[in-house]
């Protein structure tokens, strides 16, 4: 399913770029920063309210296409290796989160303000606890988010984004054997993360 989205994507951003419409031209802007991520709810294998919060370095390219002077839209892919900390489920030993969305924003002078859906959100973690030793968890979902930015240099950014997380399967896997969970009502999980990044035009 998530395979078939990234094909929906190539093929609509084929379509866009072949346009006349956006003559402004492309440019790529990759971009590396610092994320702080929380994801709060109820786990069914806990009765206590889940907390956890994660620090990681984010990695990430959009491919900006100009509409005109001010607006922008852009295919945005970004991961987050190193995740690393303590939760409610155990000690998380390593992980990542990977994101593919589309972006689209506004500039005004040498700021710019966007917004964007991401049609894939995962979370991966090796983790361990007292009750199952070493597994692992992926979780799978969407999220929206806002951003900010401004232009210290002729191509370099300075930005901020800010992500509202909805996580709806999550898949465990513990001694080889793998149980998958359908997020929702109760067992509903949801994050949230700031991005600060330097981005550079290309």
């Amino acid at each position: 399913m998530e395979f078939a989205w990234i094909r929906r994507l190539s093929v609509v951003f084929a379509l866009f770029a072949s346009s006349s419409v956006f003559a402004g031209g492309l440019e790529l802007e990759p971009y590396a920063g610092y994320a702080l991520d929380g994801t709060s709810g109820t786990k069914a294998s806990f009765t206590a309210k889940q907390n956890d919060t994660f620090k990681m370095i984010g990695l990430g390219a959009r491919l900006n296409v100009k509409l005109g002077e001010a607006l922008f839209l852009a295919p945005d892919f970004s991961y987050l290796p190193g995740l690393s900390a303590t939760s409610i489920s155990g000690t998380v030993k390593s992980g990542n989160i990977m994101r593919l969305g589309l972006t689209a924003g506004l500039r005004i002078a040498s700021f710019r303000v966007w917004g964007g859906y991401n049609f894939l959100d995962s979370n991966n973690a090796s983790m361990n606890n007292a009750t199952y030793g070493d597994f692992k968890t992926a979780y799978a979902g969407s999220s929206f988010k806002v951003g900010a930015g401004f232009k210290l240099a002729s191509r370099l950014n300075l930005n901020a984004e800010y992500f509202f997380i909805n996580y709806t399967k999550l898949t465990a896997t513990v001694s080889g054997v793998s149980a998958v969970t359908t997020l929702s009502g109760a067992s509903a999980v949801t994050g949230n993360q700031l991005l600060v990044s330097l981005s550079l035009m290309m």
